[in-house]
Order: C-alpha cells, then structure tokens, then sequence
C-alpha cells in the first residue's frame, strides 16, 4: 500500500466524520479484519448523516448533499470521492452507512494481498 494514500484516505474520513458532528457528538474509529480477512478500518459518527438516496450524491466529485445557498458546512465535496477512488485503487472498496439525523458509518476494506504483518 502507498503509505501517503493511505493517510490520505484516513483523513478525509475523519475531516468529514469530525465536519458533520455536532459539539458533544461522537467520532469512533475501528480497525479489525472483517468475515473475508480483509483489513476494514471504520469511521462512525454521531453526526448529521444522510437519507440512502443522498449516498450515491455524497459519492461524486464536487457533489454535496446540502446544495443549498445557505447550507452550514464548508468543503469541496472531494473528501469521500477520493477516499474511495484512493481505496479502490490499492484493490479495495468503500461503503457507506447513514441515517439522516443519526449519523455515518463509512468503511474501507483493504484486500488480504495488501496487508503485511
């Protein structure tokens, strides 16, 4: 694995998990292997979430959920895009869990054949 990307995909989680949670919310990560043996490191938030159609939406470069003229939270709405192109091209894949008004979840799953021990 490219050890910048890597970060690079860990920040972005943990900007936007830390951006869309209010003061006294709560950001929890975890790193375990999931039911393949993949390496899966998860970013849940108590945060604003999202509706499952607005998902697809959070996903697309320059996208945001919020589109509106007076929405609350500043960003280029690159932070989830790239961390799943970012993930996606050390082999793994990304996915997305969120209750509007409860919170995120968001996982990357790295393949078996990118984790050293």
């Amino acid at each position: 694995a490219d050890e910048r990307k890597v970060k690079q995909i860990l920040i972005n989680l943990l900007s936007n998990a830390v951006k869309f949670t209010p003061a006294r919310g709560n950001v929890a990560v975890r790193i375990d292997f999931d039911e393949r043996g993949e390496l899966a490191v998860t970013v849940r938030d108590t945060g604003i979430g999202m509706d499952t159609d607005e998902i697809p939406r959070a996903l697309e470069p320059f996208a945001q959920v919020d589109g509106s003229l007076s929405r609350s939270h500043e960003g280029t709405g690159l932070g989830l895009p790239l961390a799943k192109m970012l993930c996606e091209l050390h082999g793994g894949r990304l996915h997305v869990d969120s209750v509007k008004n409860e919170g995120t979840t968001v996982s990357v799953h790295f393949p078996r054949d990118r984790i050293h021990s």
